[in-house]
């Protein structure tokens, strides 16, 4: 592991952006979280998994051992579709029944869920105020990791808070699987000006992996970002509806996205369909769709005959499924962070990978991938937040990055949790999040940071 970043800009309305370009930082507007004492955390705790990763990384028998055996016992909840039009309808949490019992049989905690001692200090206030109204008595939405994922699906109530999409051109498609797997259910949008206005040799193309733990979310529940993307970066946007565990564990939400890039990129039906130019491709997703983009990015670039990625957004993504309080310091600092706190991501990681030998695996931890296969990456944005546990991860996964000569942009966002992405409509933060990231995408294909303004 080397040493501090190098440099860090800090632009007006606040992110951090660490892109090793230069640039000074501005103590008066945030804490450098690239300070000595952090740096030294990550290098000692970080590096010390490396050599395990390795001795395990050459079992390649072992590995599809484990999957194979996870394929073979595991126990669908309720039966697999073949189709997707009347399935999967249901997205986030519902409000809880007042009596309700927790998936682990304990009765479950009674609101209000205040803000932990530990962060309320270091949180932004535009967020406390909205967490105070909207949050703090909310079981299901506070508590997400207690509750069976089955009576979380059922109800579609999402955290409030996103902007609503924007009314652009959207149609729906079932896309079909390979190798026996069922259909993979997607949204796609397009700019405003439509589908058949696109500029010569079609659309440039982004597919997105929307965020919930692996085990929540659908095609629909980043719509706030995805319509924006659309419009800001004048692009076709595909949003993956994959399949989730615990019912479906990993890899198979990797095998429904690549389902969607071979359709939507590579098939002459898909092309066609959606009006798209497959030279200019980027792929993205955020927390949980991060995780699944950014090993997505690693596959593809060894595969050399696609076309080079433009770019991959990866917003909080989760990069290291080893990662503990113990050896990553933002898991240690944000512990008991709202939205997304420790004992949560746990829940989620131990539903998707069901076998803690899996962990460890470049495929579900995309940082032990190997240098040869980082130095293939195409550009990269990485977008994080001060106050998420998997802060840590994110700057170690761009640091990787920009050791192996990877053209990558590290943005945080100080003072807010995981979910910032998702309030766009409360938070400062989070509109600055999107149109950052409008800008990058419109540059990738366009040469270009000219962006309306979406909100």
């Amino acid at each position: 592991m080397s040493g501090p970043l190098k440099s860090i800009v800090v632009p007006p309305a606040g992110a951090f952006i660490k892109d090793g370009d230069g640039g000074q930082t501005s103590p008066a507007t945030f804490v450098n979280p690239f300070s000595p004492s952090r740096s030294q955390f990550n290098k000692a705790q970080h590096s010390s998994q490396t050599p395990q990763r390795e001795r395990f990384g050459s079992q390649h028998d072992l590995r599809r051992q484990s999957i194979q055996v996870l394929r073979e016992k595991r126990q669908s909840v309720a039966p697999q579709p073949i189709h997707i039009t009347d399935a999967r309808r249901s997205s986030l949490a519902p409000e809880a029944p007042v009596e309700i019992m927790r998936a682990d049989g304990q009765e479950a905690c009674s609101p209000p869920f205040n803000l932990h001692e530990t962060i309320i200090g270091r949180l932004d206030p535009e967020y406390i105020a909205w967490y105070n109204e909207y949050l703090i008595d909310h079981q299901f939405m506070v508590n997400t990791h207690h509750f069976d994922p089955k009576l979380l699906r059922k109800g579609g109530k999402v955290v409030p808070g996103p902007s609503h999409a924007l009314p652009l051109p959207t149609q729906d498609f079932d896309v079909e699987g390979r190798n026996d797997n069922p259909a993979v259910p997607v949204r796609v949008w397009w700019p405003s000006a439509g589908r058949d206005a696109a500029p010569e040799g079609g659309w440039p193309l982004f597919i997105w992996a929307h965020g919930g733990g692996w085990i929540l979310g659908s095609k629909n529940t980043e719509n706030n970002f995805t319509t924006r993307m659309a419009e800001g970066a004048q692009c076709c946007v595909v949003s993956v509806g994959y399949r989730l565990a615990p019912e479906n564990p990993y890899p198979d939400c990797l095998e429904d996205f690549w389902d969607v890039i071979n359709w939507a990129a590579f098939s002459d039906s898909g092309r066609a369909a959606l009006n798209i130019n497959p030279e200019r491709l980027a792929i993205g997703g955020s927390s949980a769709g991060g995780n699944i983009a950014s090993v997505i990015s690693h596959q593809y670039a060894a595969s050399d005959d696609l076309p080079p990625l433009k770019l991959q957004m990866l917003l909080v993504p989760v990069t290291d499924n080893t990662a503990s309080k113990e050896t990553h310091l933002s898991w240690a600092e944000n512990e008991f962070t709202p939205q997304l706190p420790a004992e949560k991501m746990m829940t989620y990681r131990r539903y998707y990978l069901q076998h803690e030998s899996l962990w460890d695996q470049p495929e579900a931890s995309p940082i032990f991938f190997d240098d040869a296969s980082f130095k293939r990456l195409p550009k990269a944005v990485v977008v994080a937040a001060e106050l998420d546990v998997l802060r840590t991860e994110d700057e170690l996964y761009h640091e990787k990055m920009l050791r192996n000569g990877v053209d990558s942009k590290l943005y945080i966002y100080p003072r807010v949790p995981h979910h910032t992405m998702g309030l766009c409509l409360v938070l400062e933060q989070g509109r600055k999040l999107t149109m950052d990231c409008a800008k990058e995408l419109k540059d990738a294909f366009y040469g270009t940071r000219e962006v309306v303004d979406l909100y």
